[in-house]
């Protein structure tokens, strides 16, 4: 009788664990984080918050569980966030405390069309289309610094672009320093003849903007390899009507010997 006393109480505890877990889960408030889309990777948005590291979450081609809006509203058959586009990201179960930060239990995504802005993602591709030409170069050294902080991208969409970067070269440490910066840290050193620095065990990314030159729907900039072979007086312009930056013209080549 006493066993079975016992074996009740149990059952009856175990009864109540479950019907407060079952009411804690079903009271979770959904959280919801506003975001930049810089790149769409493998069939997942890299996506870059204030406050946060890179950021990598499903895209909805691949989780049909999650909905896609448009501006609050349901979106055509189809759509789904594209390098540019500013999302409020809504997921239920946290966001981890890593680099990438990942959100867990992503129900939907919402397109804010006003705030479309694909910056990052044209000097993710220059600084992408400059890396092709010397990719031998880098994947020989053990690091590769990239820089935009001489950009007008906030400091958390340059992180993302570095991150992206990053992925292209997986056997190398990436890192996101100025030259100023792998100066001052003795990474980078004088050649003998005292004319320029040099890296021995890196490769250096950077994209330089002319801030005189530069306004809401023009951006002039330079992009740099190691300060010794630059894309100049570069250029991409913003249609003032759909607020995409245009694919990106490259100027002339110079070489510092």
């Amino acid at each position: 009788m006493k066993r079975r006393y016992l074996f009740f109480l149990t059952a009856l505890l175990l009864l109540i664990v479950c019907l407060l877990v079952g009411c804690a889960e079903d009271d979770k408030e959904p959280m919801t984080l506003s975001c930049r889309v810089i790149a769409v990777m493998d069939g997942e948005l890299l996506l870059a918050a204030d406050g946060y590291p890179p950021i990598m979450a499903l895209s909805p081609a691949a989780n049909a569980k999650i909905a896609v809006l448009r501006d609050g509203a349901s979106a055509p058959d189809g759509d789904a966030p594209i390098p540019g586009d500013w999302v409020l990201l809504t997921f239920s179960d946290g966001i981890t405390k890593t680099s990438p930060a990942l959100p867990r239990g992503v129900t939907q995504m919402d397109i804010i069309s006003a705030e479309f802005d694909n910056l990052a993602a044209v000097y993710l591709e220059v600084l992408t289309d400059l890396s092709k030409e010397e990719g031998d170069n880098i994947a020989s050294h053990a690091m590769l610094a990239v820089s935009l902080e001489e950009t007008a991208l906030p400091a958390w969409e340059q992180t993302a672009v570095v991150y992206a970067i990053a992925k292209q070269y997986p056997t190398v440490t990436v890192i996101e320093e100025s030259r100023a910066d792998l100066m001052a840290r003795g990474f980078m050193t004088k050649t003998s003849d005292g004319y320029r620095w040099y890296w021995k065990d890196g490769t250096f990314l950077a994209i330089y903007e002319y801030p005189k030159k530069c306004t809401d729907k023009k951006r002039y900039f330079n992009a740099d390899l190691n300060h010794g072979y630059v894309w100049t007086n570069c250029r991409t312009s913003r249609d003032a009507e759909s607020g995409i930056w245009t694919p990106y013209e490259k100027g002339g080549i110079a070489h510092v010997d």
